[in-house]
């Protein structure tokens, strides 16, 4: 009996052990372990909607309704474009400037100008010239002209001296730059009313480079001014026009000679190979503002130990300082700093107040004709990047140093 009760006690451990041991075997099985990876797949790939709402990849979705894009899209209704009585300013992204220009059109610069053909006026002559030499001397300076373009040797000559200031003055490089270094300085070329011209180079030679010059002066009004322009307008984009198209020749500079002198400095130069330094670059603007009728001439200050040219200009009735070397740029846009700037502003810029004189005359002022440079009608033009103007509403049209867009009135 004892042993049947010892038996069955046996089967009953053995049962309770095999069933602890099945269970815990159940709990640690690998297969049950990589189940987690599986469930896992089945979630990204397969979900429903519903387990899918709290995933990063549905914030892309929001991204088109905070786009920088959206921006210019507002453009087209800022406030109308401006009148000559009020400054329309709008501010783009960096981005958008060419979107933000439409709220300006039409406006145009020199490349929309396609109608019209100017011929060159070989009788031009500076206002403090005249003023300093009086008719005479002009008109004899004019007679020459018109012997070298006819071929001729001879002209009609007021005086000796003024015979010598037509051959060998400042007078050829300044007001007929393609005769510069061609003809020959002497005394006694003049008698009883009578220049004579001595030539250094043949007269076919001086007859192509006057054809030349006359060709380069045209293009220039051609591709600049359009024929309906008024004065503000004709001298803003023969201004953007120099600075776009010319360079500082830096290599003529460093090579002037001990006395300060240039070897190779000419305004035909500057005009052949677009490239001068400050005199001639300020003579080349000026020539071509006097071609279109706009009084002019060049005017000049220093700094301790530097001169420097630029030019003077009149304009309803006043009269103003452009500096077109100063504004030469490489990039795509002229800026305005130096143009139709007032004598304070030349003083600001560390020039003397006693060197600001008439060019080529130092110690002569500007102001012994009665002209003073006192007015900053244009103070508002100074702090822009050019892009144009817009004739219908008289405005420069140009970004500040905000970068904001303006329009900016003028008469």
């Amino acid at each position: 009996m004892n042993s049947k009760r010892s038996y069955a006690f046996s089967i009953l451990i053995a049962l309770i052990i095999t069933i602890c041991f099945t269970g815990c075997a159940k709990n640690e099985s690998p297969s049950e372990v990589t189940e987690p990876t599986s469930v896992a797949t089945d979630i990204t790939t397969t979900a429903s909607p519903e387990t899918l709402t709290a995933e990063p990849t549905t914030v892309p979705t929001a991204t088109p309704t905070v786009t920088p894009t959206v921006a210019p899209t507002a453009t087209p209704t800022v406030e109308p474009t401006p009148t000559p009585d009020d400054t329309f300013v709008y501010t783009p992204g960096l981005a958008d400037w060419t979107k933000a220009l439409e709220a300006f059109e039409p406006f145009e610069r020199y490349e929309n100008n396609v109608d019209g053909h100017h011929t060159w006026n070989p009788h031009v002559f500076g206002y403090f010239h005249e003023q300093y030499h009086g008719e005479e001397y002009k008109q004899s300076f004019f007679n020459m002209i018109d012997a070298l373009i006819a071929g001729e040797d001879t002209f009609e000559c007021a005086s000796a001296d003024a015979f010598e200031w037509c051959i060998g003055g400042r007078f050829i490089n300044l007001f007929f730059p393609p005769a510069t270094d061609c003809i020959s300085y002497f005394d006694g070329g003049y008698e009883n009313g009578i220049g004579k011209i001595v030539l250094t180079v043949s007269k076919e030679e001086l007859a192509g480079r006057i054809q030349e010059f006359e060709r380069m002066v045209t293009e220039i009004l051609d591709d600049a001014v359009s024929d309906d322009y008024n004065d503000f307008e004709t001298a803003i984009s023969l201004f953007d026009y120099i600075s776009r198209n010319w360079v500082y020749d830096y290599e003529e500079y460093e090579n002037k000679g001990d006395n300060g002198g240039f070897d190779e400095d000419s305004i035909f130069r500057c005009f052949k190979e677009r490239k001068g330094i400050c005199w001639e670059i300020a003579d080349m603007y000026e020539y071509l503002l006097m071609q279109c009728g706009i009084e002019a001439d060049e005017v000049s200050g220093s700094v301790p130990g530097e001169g420097h040219e630029w030019t003077a200009l009149k304009l309803n009735g006043k009269w103003y300082m452009a500096d077109a070397t100063w504004t030469l740029t490489d990039w795509s846009t002229c800026n305005l700093n130096y143009f139709l700037i007032d004598e304070q502003e030349r003083l600001d810029d560390g020039f003397s107040p006693e060197s600001l004189s008439v060019a080529g005359w130092y110690g002569i002022s500007y102001t012994k004709y009665g002209v003073t440079m006192d007015t900053n009608d244009f103070d508002d033009l100074h702090r822009l990047e050019y892009f144009g103007i817009n004739r219908e509403t008289h405005s420069v049209i140009g970004r500040n140093r905000d970068l904001e867009f303006v329009a900016i009135p003028y008469e």
